[in-house]
């Protein structure tokens, strides 16, 4: 399966790899300019946030099934958060990318272990989860101004 490429307002996330033990992609600024690393400190600071539109979605679910709107739905996408994998983050040997590269953490393997499910990390989890992140950092800005307008 080829995954796209994501956008979000000032990266791009491309060239998706799997490996036996992680997935790797490439962060690549939208403006085309030599990335140094500062940009580390800034893609890690974007994918602290990996996991957390999952998190919502299944609180929500969870609080419409308990109050019965909803029946009780299980999901097979399972929510995790950027604690579950250990990121290696580095500038791109020429300067015109960040390499990312994901892979779970040994609590994340082992309660995957536990659970019989797959310990290999797969692309189609990442990949989710990032197109994702956007919508969390929507959702946060927007609680943000109805809160602080309400103070």
């Amino acid at each position: 399966m080829s995954f796209k490429q994501i956008k979000t307002k000032f990266w791009e996330f491309t060239d998706f790899l799997e490996t036996r033990i992680s997935v790797e992609f490439k962060a690549v600024p939208l403006e085309r300019r030599i990335v140094n690393d500062a940009d580390i400190d800034t893609i890690r600071e974007f994918l602290q946030d990996i996991g957390e539109w999952e998190s919502i979605i299944k609180g929500v679910r969870y609080l419409l099934s308990e109050i019965e709107i909803i029946s009780a739905v299980s999901s097979a996408a399972e929510d995790h958060n950027f604690q579950d994998y250990i990121w290696d983050i580095s500038v791109g040997s020429v300067h015109q990318w960040v390499d990312v590269r994901v892979r779970l953490s040994p609590d994340e393997r082992h309660l995957r272990q536990g659970l019989k499910r797959s310990t290999k990390l797969n692309i189609e989890e990442i990949h989710r989860q990032l197109k994702n992140i956007p919508k969390w950092k929507a959702l946060e800005k927007s609680v943000n101004l109805v809160v602080g307008s309400a103070e």
